[in-house]
């Protein structure tokens, strides 16, 4: 039997350019501290979506590695979940090379998430894990169709 809930590789990341541009923002606010954060929305084929962007507490307290608490992700899913959405992926900050860790692969390889990665709070790149590593194109859509950038979600 097929499985009805498996979703396709994601080859594009649609998200608007204000939220784009919170999550460098947010990097910033965090240095040197590496920021990090949810990303709400849905997936479609071979695209993913996302309709919000939520920042969260690293819990690492780190400059080189990020953690989220796995209470603050559970909140969200149920919230995004409950306006028929759902985690998409999340978003961190590189203080050098917008290319994932070895630390981040090995996450990666366990998710069907979007990674996307911000490289010294300008440069933003997207990631899957698909029998290795795949860039993922960001397509910014206009901010009617995006929601407004969430502030917090902690």
């Amino acid at each position: 039997m097929e499985n009805q809930y498996l979703i396709m590789p994601v080859r594009t990341l649609f998200i608007g350019g204000q939220s784009l541009k919170f999550m460098k923002e947010d990097c910033m606010l965090r240095r040197p501290e590496e920021a990090c954060g949810l990303i709400v929305g849905q997936f479609e084929d071979s695209r993913a979506r996302a309709t919000d962007v939520m920042p969260v507490r690293n819990e690492s307290m780190s400059e080189v590695r990020f953690s989220i608490d796995p209470v603050v992700m559970f909140k969200a899913l149920k919230k995004s979940e409950e306006k028929g959405e759902t985690i998409i992926g999340v978003y961190h900050s590189h203080p050098v090379g917008p290319e994932p860790s070895h630390t981040d692969v090995s996450y990666m390889e366990d998710t069907s998430y979007v990674w996307v990665i911000v490289e010294k709070c300008d440069q933003v790149r997207a990631f899957v894990y698909e029998d290795g590593v795949k860039e993922v194109e960001i397509m910014k859509m206009e901010e009617a169709a995006a929601a407004v950038t969430s502030r917090g979600s902690e």
